[in-house]
């Protein structure tokens, strides 16, 4: 035991200039290979002893990325991997693993989705629905349907479509995938327009176009379209 009560070889004037001039920015590496018989704790409380500090941002090691490797990925509590990897603070470990690619594991933790759940449930009793059915099953908003069926779209499909009652666009019904595809979207020919195309008036009247059966009904007058008999008819009804 040294004069300051610590076990070990006690400290050689040229070890000391070595440590102040390597530990504030020298690596650990650099600072085990100058000082051989000096294990980390014990070049860390020298430093203490002498009044040095480390640069703010502690570097990583190579030695200190290989334990954070072995040690991130397992069930090794995160307190003891922060003694471990000492002086790496506990924010500091969470921020090199990101970088590295590593996340720790969710080993018996289990994360439950209240709204998937519901949705799942209610499908396989009634089986497919619109997405306004679903929001007035739920009792939420039909913007809210839209999101978990984003969430959760590997696990529902479009199971068909409900025609319009008049104009307008085929509404789909969602249904669980269980391993099937989409329903095809209903058949439009080509160029076809909804609703029913309305008749020219004007040409109706000239009599180049025949009035459709099925055209709206309405008072259509035929009047001449040539100006003298226009003026014949002015004559008559004078």
């Amino acid at each position: 035991m040294n004069k300051n009560g610590r076990t070990g070889p006690a400290w050689a004037p040229a070890e000391n200039e070595v440590l102040r001039a390597m530990y504030a920015s020298g690596s650990w590496d650099e600072l085990l290979a100058s000082l051989p018989r000096r294990t980390r704790p014990a070049i860390r409380a020298q430093a203490n002893s002498l009044g040095l500090k480390r640069d703010g941002r502690q570097q990583w090691e190579t030695t200190e990325i290989r334990l954070l490797y072995e040690l991130y990925p397992t069930t090794t509590p995160i307190r003891e991997i922060v003694a471990r990897l000492a002086p790496h603070t506990k924010e500091s470990i969470h921020k090199q693993a990101a970088c590295q690619g590593l996340k720790r594991p969710r080993c018996g933790v289990e994360h439950h989705h209240p709204g998937w759940e519901r949705l799942r449930l209610l499908l396989e009793s009634r089986g497919a629905l619109t997405q306004a059915q679903i929001a007035g099953a739920l009792g939420i908003s039909q913007s809210a349907v839209h999101k978990l069926r984003q969430a959760y779209g590997n696990n529902l499909r479009t199971a068909g479509y409900v025609p319009p009652v008049h104009q307008g666009k085929w509404t789909p019904m969602i249904g669980l995938a269980d391993g099937r595809p989409d329903a095809p979207k209903p058949f439009r020919p080509q160029g076809a327009r909804s609703g029913r195309k309305m008749a020219n008036r004007f040409a109706t009247a000239a009599g180049l176009v025949t009035p459709s059966l099925t055209a709206p009904t309405g008072r259509v007058f035929r009047q001449p379209m040539e100006i003298e008999d226009w003026r014949q008819t002015c004559e008559e009804a004078a």
